[in-house]
């Protein structure tokens, strides 16, 4: 279609080329996965090693404690008070004082939901009513499958 003067605006509308934007959904319409490292390498490019060298002693870290959640290893027959502690022992030792966000799991639809259901695949996690004092005998992906005991290890982390 050739622009004109006097194109009507709907007119042109008409023949948008796509209903969503393809950078951000693939052709099954779910989010497409983020490339978190290309971003981290393009932005670390772009800043001087002057910027790097000058910054200040008093570093404060902001963590994502879902990707810590799939980090961290579960060592079989221990409580799960003690994978806690296995948890806050690596924080501690690789990044001291932080701040550890997560995304809530619990609350209904979100934007996360489509990187949620691409990490578990096909798990599939039963509920499992546990205590701090309770020994851990289920796999860590069925355990994190199930939103409910992913939950329920959050608070009491």
């Amino acid at each position: 279609m050739v622009v004109g003067v006097g194109t009507d605006v709907e007119e042109l509308l008409k023949y948008e080329l796509c209903s969503y934007p393809t950078s951000l959904f693939d052709n099954n319409l779910l989010m497409r996965p983020p490339d978190k490292a290309s971003l981290q390498t393009g932005l670390t490019g772009k800043v001087p090693s002057s910027v790097v060298e000058n910054l200040p002693n008093t570093v404060s870290y902001v963590l994502d404690g879902g990707a810590l959640l799939q980090k961290i290893s579960w060592p079989k027959f221990l409580t799960y008070e003690a994978l806690c502690r296995i948890y806050l022992e690596y924080i501690q030792s690789q990044f001291g004082n932080c701040t550890i966000v997560f995304d809530g799991y619990l609350e209904g639809p979100s934007t996360k939901d489509d990187t949620h259901s691409r990490r578990i695949g096909t798990e599939v996690g039963v509920d499992i009513d546990f205590t701090p004092d309770m020994i851990l005998t289920m796999n860590k992906k069925p355990f994190l499958a199930n939103s409910h005991n992913k939950q329920k290890f959050i608070d009491l982390l």
